[in-house]
């Protein structure tokens, strides 16, 4: 399966897998074995061989794009070809069943016809090399920048790690900060830059988009007094990303001027 979803992403093309290089003769037992394993594909492959093997990592090549848009499977005597955008159905048939009961037939039936039809396309500018060194950003940094960012999270959200590591990265000093914090008075961001609300399910989303979350804030003195003093200084910048801009949108933080009739989430038709 991990091979047929590496192709998913791709409208065309498909993989021809030759596993006679895996010593373990049960083909089944290959192919859904539960033991840990990645699955790469690379450019320079006699480099990557030397990496694995100066650090004792055992590895088999065992595919190799193709032009047809099928999976070949081999071993010996044995070969079979798959059909990857029928299968891709299939695969994708378990979510279509789930979103029927979320978002309604009519919703689900059309994304489930037309989810193939957008292929992903990356498009980088020229210059765009993917190396730390060519953007200045030295992932090694130990010292102090001076400028302070927090990641402020609550019961649910996710995805914190990832965005401080980001952070890090472009040149913060990154503070975690929990709204036990700021509703015990241990935070109140007045050395804080930028303040980063991560996405995930703040207290399980159950009150709709964030407003738990968004009580924590407005109903709290001290978490209140926090945030509003942040969002009235010149020199600060917010990011609010999945739940987090869900939070931003409840707490009328995005478009302020505007008082009571500032951006709301409402029900779509997808709902």
């Amino acid at each position: 399966t991990a091979m047929l979803e590496m192709c998913f992403a791709n409208p065309e093309g498909g993989l021809e897998a030759r596993l006679d290089k895996i010593r373990h003769a049960d083909l089944i037992k290959i192919l859904f074995s539960e033991n840990p394993g990645v699955l790469i594909q690379v450019k320079h492959h006699r480099l990557v061989e030397k990496i694995l093997d100066d650090h004792g990592v055992g590895f088999a090549i065992v595919a190799r794009p193709v032009q047809e848009r099928t999976l070949i499977i081999e071993k010996g005597d044995f070969r079979q070809e798959f059909d990857i955008d029928r299968l891709r159905d299939v695969w994708y048939r378990t979510s279509y069943l789930l979103d029927r009961r979320q978002s309604g037939e009519e919703c689900a039936k059309e994304r489930f016809e037309q989810y193939k039809h957008q292929p992903l396309q990356f498009r980088f500018a020229p210059s765009f090399t993917g190396k730390f060194a060519d953007l200045g950003i030295d992932p090694a940094r130990k010292e102090a920048s001076g400028i302070k960012a927090a990641i402020i999270r609550d019961k649910g959200t996710n995805g914190e790690r990832e965005m401080a590591y980001a952070l890090y990265l472009a040149g913060f000093d990154v503070k975690d900060v929990h709204m036990t914090d700021l509703t015990s008075g241990r935070e109140t961001l007045e050395d804080v830059q930028m303040a980063v609300f991560c996405g995930g399910f703040s207290n399980s989303d159950v009150l709709g988009s964030a407003k738990g979350w968004a009580g924590g804030f407005l109903y709290n003195e001290k978490a209140k007094t926090a945030l509003t003093n942040f969002f009235a200084r010149q020199d600060t910048l917010s990011l609010g990303i999945c739940n987090g801009c869900q939070l931003l949108m409840e707490l009328g933080l995005i478009y302020p001027e505007k008082g009571a009739e500032h951006p709301k989430m409402q029900h779509n038709r997808s709902h």
